[in-house]
Order: C-alpha cells, then structure tokens, then sequence
C-alpha cells in the first residue's frame, strides 16, 4: 500500500495525465486504506497489531515491489510504516486522518477495509459500530 504522500503524487500525475492527453478530467478519485476505529482503551494500533503484521509481511515475501520495508525488517520498522498508509486511531483521530486524506490526496472516496485474516469478528463489527459514529461526525 502506498504511502499518503504517495497517493497525493500519483493523483497528481494522474490528473496531470489525463490534461496532457486531452481527456477530462476523472469524475471520482477513489483510494483504498486499511481502517481500524479503536475501542479508546490504549492504543489502537495495538489491537490490530497481529493481524496487519501477518498481512503485510506476506505482502513483503511475495516482493510487492518498492512500497514495503522488507519481511525481515516490517516489525521494527511497523508504526512508522503505519502511520502514513491506515487510518487508525480513535474516532476523533480517524475523523481527522479521513479529513487530512481529502485535503492532501484529492481523494473524494476512501474505501476503507476493516477486516484482515486473523482479526476476530467481534473487533470487526466494534470497528464497523464506531465508524458509523465517524461518518456521522464526517457529515
């Protein structure tokens, strides 16, 4: 997964694009992030820890190209690989993060992904209860 500043550049050089070659200008500009709205009890990061740790280290072995740190190195290096590509926090936190992403990127749809092999069912549909209350406050 690209990083947010990432996101941003490609957006542009998409849009760039598409006025170079004369086409209009794209009507949606979707981007996809994982999502964990935290039960406010810690840090949320740690709740989904594991499973995002199993995810990504697969995505690492496999060789996804230039956007990982390498599998030897994701569970040192895991928050900060974090911190500019989920959005993660509490609800306040991740009504911000939601807001910072449309400002920096251009994205007008974020499609956020909620549940990872290994994360149990009840922590999936706390986080689908509390991100109800982030869209509310997104309106």
């Amino acid at each position: 997964m690209v990083s947010e500043d990432n996101v941003g550049k490609f957006g542009a050089l998409f849009r760039d694009t598409r006025t170079a070659l004369g086409l209009a200008a794209a009507k949606e500009f979707p981007i996809i992030r994982e999502c964990h709205v935290g039960s406010g009890k810690g840090n949320a990061l740690d709740e989904v820890r594991e499973p995002l740790f199993f995810k990504y280290e697969a995505y690492a072995r496999w060789g996804s190209g230039g956007s990982f740190i390498p599998a030897d190195r994701i569970r040192a290096d895991f928050d900060k690989f974090a911190e500019r590509r989920f959005i993660i926090g509490s609800e306040s936190e991740v009504v911000d993060q939601i807001g910072r992403y449309g400002e920096r990127t251009g994205t007008d749809h974020i499609l956020l992904r909620v549940q990872w092999p290994g994360l149990g069912q009840n922590t999936v549909l706390q986080t689908l209860e509390r991100l109800g209350r982030v869209v509310e406050k997104l309106k």
